[in-house]
């Protein structure tokens, strides 16, 4: 090429476009939609109960409590029909650890009350305590899973799980504990106690299903979750106040599809319980029947109290009447050995042995609870009045003293066991 020559600048290509319809500079792209919200179900049975959310969706605390479960599955009959008897071990395991863990859970209070934290072994023993306490009520009582637990206290492959992250604690909170617990005590008694007894219905359903309704197994969850916060509260593994038995809220669509398609693991989890309305009805079904339950147990105990004080009431003025006779018995056998003579002795002990025979038929007519028995008492006020009996019949010094001698017998066994008898009543009443 000569030196003088310039070289053709490169053709820059450029679409054909109609003239007024020119692309205008820099315009943006349409953004693409974003996908659906993914919802994880759970197989084979039910309506979907878990939904996943990100924590940047709804942030939660930093020590809050996490329990997450497997989805309600088919279980073995037979397993279910000896369930509890299979979970024996597991019981005897269970109240060892606890017994452990109540004695780690002072020793943690007053470390937490200077350091306002739970120490870090202390911390993951009691945590590993709720956890196997959770895994052991789901596959026991509640026949949240048909998979055996097992012994570790650590964690494993379960199908539930329970995760802690015990961090700064307020001391004030710390030292009020046993007062804050009260609330979500008394709540937890009530789901607790009448779930215990609705699941002697569930149980004959899933023996004869072979699965839990899935509306029962909702509640129960949320009853187990609700119970394991109340116990990391407790052992102050969390400032968080026990929440969300009525369930978690439904996921918000947007949050949940601006994060895209989450990387779920084989085995889906449920760490978002969305509770259907029949699974909250059982809620308050539960709640109801403890308080049926207890209150009858109440009304019942109150009637029977009033019962009981009545026979006792009762039984008290007939051994002070006794009391006034044996007293009576007493000067008048001293005036008839000085003026009266053996009749007048005789008479004197056919009073007191009508007296002790008045004090058994009134007794015996006397309507103590089931748990008080009179007969014994009864027994002895008639031994008491036969031997009396015998006193007035004696011609003899030798026969007087031997019925006497009876007679004393048989009056000490029956203020001993009067002394018990009225014992008893008294605790009864």
């Amino acid at each position: 090429m000569a030196d003088d020559e310039v070289p053709a600048r490169p053709r820059r290509e450029r679409p054909l476009r109609a003239p007024g319809r020119e692309e205008p500079a820099n315009e943006p792209a349409a953004p693409p939609a974003p996908p659906e919200p993914p919802t994880v179900t759970t197989p084979p049975v039910g309506p979907p109960v878990v939904e996943f959310v990100s924590p940047q969706a709804e942030p939660e605390r930093d020590d809050h409590v996490v329990v997450t479960f497997d989805g309600p599955t088919t279980q073995r009959r037979w397993t279910v029909a000896l369930r509890l008897i299979l979970a024996i071990p597991h019981f005897f395991w269970l109240e060892l650890v606890t017994i452990a863990a109540g004695a780690v859970g002072v020793i943690a209070w007053f470390a937490a009350l200077f350091t306002a934290r739970v120490p870090e072994g202390m911390a993951n023993f009691l945590s590993d305590v709720v956890q196997y306490q959770a895994r052991v009520y789901a596959y026991s009582y509640m026949l949240l899973t048909d998979q055996y637990p097992p012994f570790a206290l650590a964690n494993s492959d379960y199908a539930v799980s329970v995760a802690t992250h015990p961090g700064q604690l307020n001391r004030a909170a710390v030292f009020f504990r046993p007062i804050l617990l009260v609330p979500a005590g008394i709540m937890t008694f009530l789901v607790g106690v009448g779930m215990q007894i609705a699941m002697i219905v569930g149980w004959i359903i899933t023996l004869i299903l072979g699965r839990l309704p899935t509306p029962l197994w909702e509640a129960n969850a949320a009853v187990l979750r609700y119970a394991t916060r109340f116990q990391a509260f407790a052992f102050m593994l969390t400032a968080e106040q026990p929440k969300a038995l009525w369930g978690d809220p439904p996921a918000p669509a947007a949050a949940a599809a601006a994060l895209g398609e989450p990387d779920l693991p084989e085995r889906p989890r449920i760490t978002r319980l969305v509770l259907s309305k029949a699974a909250r009805r059982l809620l308050v079904t539960f709640i109801v029947l403890t308080i049926v339950v207890y209150g009858g147990l109440i009304v019942v105990g109150g009637v029977t109290g009033v019962k009981t004080a009545r026979a006792y009431q009762k039984l008290d003025d007939s051994h002070h009447t006794l009391g006034v006779a044996v007293n009576q018995f007493g000067a008048d056998a001293q005036q008839c050995a000085i003026s009266g003579g053996l009749t007048c002795l005789h008479d004197a002990n056919n009073r007191l042995a009508n007296a002790f025979d008045g004090f058994a038929t009134e007794v015996g007519n006397i309507s103590f609870p089931a748990q008080l028995d009179a007969s014994p008492l009864i027994a002895d006020a008639h031994d008491c009045s036969s031997a009396l009996r015998r006193m007035a019949v004696a011609s003899t010094q030798a026969d007087y003293g031997a019925a006497a001698a009876d007679y004393q017998s048989a009056l000490n066994r029956f203020n001993q066991d009067y002394s018990d008898f009225a014992y008893n009543a008294d605790n009864t009443n």
